[in-house]
This record gives C-alpha cells, structure tokens and sequence, in this order.
C-alpha cells in the first residue's frame, strides 16, 4: 500500500480539500462578504439568538416574528434557545427581517464562532 510517503510530490486529499476551501473563499468574496465569511477557516455561524433579541427590542414578540416569515411561534423559541437552528428558508427569511428593522446591511449580521457559548444557553 502506497501513502504521501512514498510519493511527495502528490497532493495529499487535506491538501485538495484546503485547495477548494481556499478557492471557495476566493470566489465567494467576489460574490458577497458574508458568503465569505461562512466558509472562512474559523467556522462562523449566525448567531440566532442576538438576532432575535434585537428584533424583540424592536418591538417584535415571537408572535410576530412567526407571522412575518410564516413559521411557528415555538420554532423562533428555539432558534432563541440554540435548541435548534432554522432551515436555510426560514433563516433566510429571519435575516431579511432582521436587516429590515435593523437597517444594517446583510453583511453586519451577527455571526459566533464555533465553539462559542450562546447566552441563551449558559445556566
């Protein structure tokens, strides 16, 4: 059996997947910032939880929130809570929300680390 070893001069399979990680970063900063930043070495998530906090400062209870982007008042509980996370629709729509009310650009969305603690999950 044959290895990186015996061949050095072959890309190893990290090395390929660091390449296309790479080249997605490249092609994704052209198309938009934060598109950029989900794929970035440090692992990024958007952060749910001061989304919807900020939008209930505004004057938006769950209720609301629910019926604005058509899912249910106990789905955005969740999404609080970091139970769960929104499907790719709903979260979609929850940012669109958020950028509405907030007037910030897409971009500024609040994103986490990896790894980082939400408040709604800290006892």
């Amino acid at each position: 059996m044959e290895s990186a070893i015996d061949h050095p001069d072959q890309p190893t399979q990290d090395d390929d997947a660091e390449r296309r990680r790479d080249l997605i970063v490249e092609a994704s900063q052209l198309d938009s910032p934060s598109r950029a930043r989900a794929f970035s070495r440090e692992s990024q998530q958007v952060d749910w939880f001061v989304i919807i906090v900020a939008l209930e400062r505004r004057e938006f209870n769950h209720r609301r929130i629910a019926e604005t982007i058509g899912n249910s008042v106990g789905s955005i509980g969740f999404w609080k809570t970091g139970t769960s996370q929104p499907a790719h629709n709903s979260g979609e729509a929850l940012i669109s929300l958020w950028c509405s009310v907030s007037g910030l650009p897409r971009d500024q969305v609040p994103m986490r680390k990896d790894g980082q603690l939400s408040a709604a999950r800290v006892k």
